[in-house]
């Protein structure tokens, strides 16, 4: 049975509730520069006249828009894919990512049933971009929000009222139609947006272009740098599970889970296809959404909210991550969403989508920061993994074939497992395990022999005495507080406090805010001693081989002294 619609009745009339008929009315065709293909401004500004900048409404907007859109969709349906890059190329050239737009075209043009969704989301983070590159022309930071960017009198100056009228009923606030969210949120299923919109806002994008011509040139529009993500390495263990896996075992999952909504099956079906042709970024830009909608699903059954389901009203935000990763709905009410589906799947939501050191893709890839043709292939694993973990844990075991159980369970299993990564702890706690592999190096630090250097191997011992009682101390605590017997652990005390770090148990989840000042705190002091560590190992290897080839000065001399004298006070065996 058909799933019913995720957008409200008012969202649903104004979206889709539309004529698709092509209007040859004067005022329409006025307003096209056909054959040349662009938006004739001032034709469009007296359509507009008389309505409101900011309304209540945009109902009468969106029907003065409406037959324009018709008749840019049935006149772009004409264009060959290669005609579309010939007449477009120079005025999509301002985007700095035209090859974005051409794909929004091509796919269009391939009539898949997704073919809307996958045109809107790149063409809606790709255009966000490109007017906050504009933006920083007159003025910097640039706003982080796109309804913030859109009501900026920098971008108004440049850009002209009537352009940014036309922004706002397409990407502007909820009352607009708003089709950044909906789309980016999860809420439009295939097709359900009226695939006019799709080629009008490629349409506007062209038009901007050649109205920026007349005062900037395009080719000295600065861009901003991609935004890359050098750590997500890190999640290459976590999934091993998930990877060289047959796309038919992979639609069995979704065919039978009842995470995914029947109607957005298609979408699923594409972004497979996106990844098995190894296009990460067009992958991960689909499924990202429908993760939301899955999750939105399971926090209002479990919360009992149904009306967050849909789209929100004028008076209510979106049900968004935002809402759904928070302890409590109110002061009153706790979210249940945690109880019911478990922490490792809270907290891989958690590194996937808000913690700062992790990729927080969703946020960066719908605003534009990322070059969805240069999306590494260990992001969409990930993205892939965390998706899959969550139909799995809807998906009727007893249904599948054996090949699909072998799969699910050896899922499961890592799921059930999954410890945070990028969580300020978990990040905290490999950098102590950086620091004691450096510490380790220091027993092979080269000592000169006697008679090469003067130094003094019999100083005292304190600063040892001193680090071994720390040390000592913090195991001990350690072994009481985990019911262990003391003489069991290593003797080494660098071995028991590595052991100490392995076994600690950290809570990652809704933690207070002094646990995170203090956690930060002592990122800081760690990563000093780990720069610290590689200094000396560095610099004792040096001025030993210079020692050896006698190219010592005095003063180097007597600094490395100084410097073998402290290592002599410590004592290895006792410390490490």
């Amino acid at each position: 049975m058909m799933e019913a619609s995720f957008l409200s009745e008012n969202v649903k009339q104004l979206v889709c509730g539309t004529g698709q008929d092509p209007c040859e009315d004067a005022k329409t065709t006025d307003c096209l520069q056909l054959p040349q293909g662009t938006i004739h401004w001032q034709a469009l500004q007296h359509t507009l006249k008389g309505l409101e900048e900011f309304p209540s409404s945009y109902t009468e907007h969106v029907e003065r828009l409406q037959p324009i859109c018709v008749s840019v969709c049935h006149w772009m349906q004409t264009l060959t894919i290669e005609e579309f890059k010939e007449k477009y190329s120079d005025n999509l050239h301002w985007t700095g990512q035209k090859e974005v737009f051409f794909e929004c075209f091509e796919v269009l043009q391939s009539k898949c049933n997704s073919a809307t969704n996958v045109s809107l989301l790149l063409s809606t983070a790709a255009l966000e971009r490109a007017l906050g590159d504009v933006y920083l022309t007159k003025n910097r930071p640039c706003p982080a929000m796109l309804k913030d960017l859109l009501v900026t009198p920098e971008l108004s100056t440049i850009l002209g009222p009537t352009a940014i009228h036309i922004l706002h009923i397409l990407i502007g606030p909820p009352t607009s139609l708003n089709l950044r969210n909906i789309l980016w949120h999860g809420f439009a299923a295939p097709a359900e947006i009226p695939i006019m919109y799709a080629y009008f806002l490629l349409f506007v994008t062209a038009s901007l272009g050649e109205l920026l011509s007349c005062n900037v040139d395009p080719a000295e529009l600065p861009h901003r740098p991609w935004l890359t993500f050098p750590n997500v390495s890190q999640t290459c263990k976590i999934t091993e599970v998930t990877k060289d896996i047959e796309k038919d075992i992979l639609m069995d999952v979704l065919n039978r889970t009842s995470f995914i909504p029947r109607n957005m099956l298609t979408i699923w079906e594409k972004a497979l296809e996106y990844f098995y042709d190894e296009r990460c970024g067009l992958c991960v830009m689909l499924l990202l959404p429908q993760l939301e909608l899955g999750v939105r699903r399971v926090f209002v059954r479990v919360n009992d909210c149904p009306q967050r389901l849909v789209t929100a009203e004028t008076s209510v935000l979106f049900t968004t991550f935002d809402e759904m990763l928070c302890l409590g709905l109110s002061e009153e009410k706790e979210n249940a969403l945690m109880a019911q589906v478990g922490a490792p799947y809270t907290e891989m939501l958690m590194d996937l989508l808000v913690h700062q050191d992790g990729p927080r893709l969703r946020n960066h890839l719908s605003h534009g920061e990322i070059n969805f043709f240069d999306v590494a292939k260990d992001v969409t694993d990930f993205v892939l993994f965390v998706c899959l973990s969550w139909a799995c844990l809807f998906t009727d075991r007893k249904s599948t074939d054996p090949k699909t159980n072998l799969f699910l369970e050896a899922l499961e299993s890592s799921s059930k497992g999954y410890k945070s990564i990028y969580h300020p702890k978990s990040i905290l706690r490999r950098s102590l395990d950086e620091l004691f592999t450096s510490l380790e190096q220091w027993e092979n630090i080269p000592l000169p022999k006697p008679g090469q250097l003067e130094y003094e191997p019999g100083a005292d011992s304190k600063l040892t005495t001193m680090l071994s009682n720390v040390a000592e101390n913090i195991c001990n605590n350690f072994a009481i507080r985990s019911c262990l017997n003391r003489n069991e652990l290593p003797t080494h005390n660098l071995d028991s406090l590595k052991l100490f770090c392995t076994m600690m148990s950290l809570s990652t989840l809704f933690r207070p805010k002094i646990e995170l000042e203090v956690t930060s705190l002592l990122q800081r002091i760690l990563n000093q001693c780990v720069s610290l560590s590689q200094n000396i190992l560095q610099i004792s290897k040096l001025r030993y081989e210079q020692l050896l080839n006698k190219e010592l000065r005095s003063r180097q001399r007597k600094n490395y002294s100084k410097l073998i004298s402290r290592f002599c006070k410590l004592d290895f065996h006792r410390l490490a």
